[in-house]
């Protein structure tokens, strides 16, 4: 009996080990495999990205409080607005910045006087890039002074699937190149371009395409009576030759309002330019070589649009200049106007060269109410800090 047993015996551990040897072996071949290569001929399990952010602090608030943008993960240098939504639809833009070369968002704005956004209760904030195919959104808990606000939760929404690629078969005709459109930027520090010729001061701002653009996002000043409705944008084109310097503005607004004369036309719907010619010597009075455009587009029916100026004087005021050359001419748009000008150099006793920098300020003011002759409701202006009688406020401009 034993010389029997012992072959059965013998057979079960050759087998014993013949199982085991395998397993070791295929448990030494998946530890072998380098991280993120496929395993038993299965690809690796992906893993999505997290679109943008945006939180606000503080979480909550009532008219008047500063509410500080923070937000990652959007593209590297791109134009970022922020808005307020509710069910009758979207703000005009509250905020507008330009994300860092890591895709860091940091902006802020004053929350507005508006009944319409003082309802108690989270209020939504939506964040868009300058394309508005990727956002992000945020709460703002809107309430009293001493009252609780929670603490938002910030939501990624989900960037549109591009289409698909048509096929050769289906494929268009490849149209012909447009122009490069650039999309305006928020910036205290704008540029003019050297022009082959000077634009035809006629409103019309196809002569623009292809420069830079630059927005007026921020509000510097306001009224108590102002509603809170942000339904004014200006975006703003420049350009120089030995003569002049030029402007194209486009203006965003559902309601134009101009009743008075060019000297007071910033109560109405208007634009505000500051300039200081000897930048290396601007403080915080103005003197004579600091100045002041008012250009207002008129009511476009019955009252011309216009420019007028202001100059420092010695005495540290702003004062009537009058005697301008500069040009202005308008003209009215589905959503508002476009307007083009051009001040002469000589108008404020510049010798212009490439390189050559001023302070400047870039604003729009918006009136929505009829009658008000001499209230002046919102200044919205490329320059957060921008206050109108000192020039180390503005920003700059320079001629490239």
């Amino acid at each position: 009996m034993e010389h029997n047993i012992r072959p059965a015996f013998y057979t079960f551990r050759i087998l014993h080990f013949s199982i085991l040897g395998w397993v070791i072996l295929l448990l030494a071949g998946a530890c072998s495999a380098q991280p993120g290569q496929p395993i038993g001929g299965r690809p690796p399990s992906q893993v999505e990205q997290a679109g943008p952010t945006l939180n606000v602090n503080p979480a909550g608030g009532w008219a008047g409080q500063y509410v500080e943008i923070r937000g990652s993960g959007w593209p590297a240098n791109q134009l970022i607005m922020v808005y307020l939504e509710d069910e009758a639809g979207r703000s005009g833009f509250m905020a507008a910045s330009n994300s860092d070369a890591n895709g860091n968002l940091n902006t802020g704005f004053t929350w507005p006087l508006s009944e319409r956004w003082l309802q108690p209760g989270p209020v939504r904030l939506v964040a868009r890039g300058s394309n508005e195919s990727i956002t992000a959104g945020a709460t703002f808990q809107v309430g009293r002074p001493g009252e609780e606000a929670p603490t938002p939760i910030p939501t990624v929404e989900e960037t549109p699937e591009p289409e698909a690629t048509p096929t050769e078969e289906t494929a268009p005709p490849t149209p012909t190149p447009a122009p490069v459109v650039q999309p305006p930027i928020a910036t205290e520090n704008v540029e003019a371009m050297r022009l082959a010729s000077p634009p035809v001061i006629d409103g019309n701002l196809e002569e623009w395409t292809g420069l830079q653009g630059y927005l007026s996002p921020f509000i510097v000043e306001q009224r108590p009576e102002w509603d809170g409705s942000m339904d004014v944008e200006a975006v703003w084109w420049l350009g120089w030759d030995d003569d002049a310097l030029y402007f194209g503005v486009a203006v965003t607004d559902d309601i134009i309002v101009q009743e008075n004369i060019p000297q007071f036309a910033y109560f109405g719907d208007s634009l505000e330019i500051e300039l200081a010619t000897d930048i290396a010597n601007r403080g915080d009075v103005v003197t004579r070589r600091d100045f002041q455009y008012i250009i207002s587009p008129g009511n476009l029916n019955d009252l011309p649009p216009a420019a007028y100026r202001f100059q420092g004087t010695p005495e540290g005021r702003l004062t009537d200049a009058p005697g301008t050359l500069a040009r202005v001419a308008v003209r009215r748009t589905e959503s508002g106007y476009n307007l083009e000008f051009s001040i002469p150099w000589s108008d404020i006793n510049v010798a212009p060269h490439s390189d050559f920098t001023m302070g400047a300020a870039l604003s729009v003011n918006d009136n929505d109410v009829p009658g008000s002759v001499r209230i002046q409701y919102l200044l919205l202006s490329n320059v957060p800090g921008r206050q109108w009688s000192t020039p180390s406020s503005w920003g700059t401009l320079t001629l490239r």
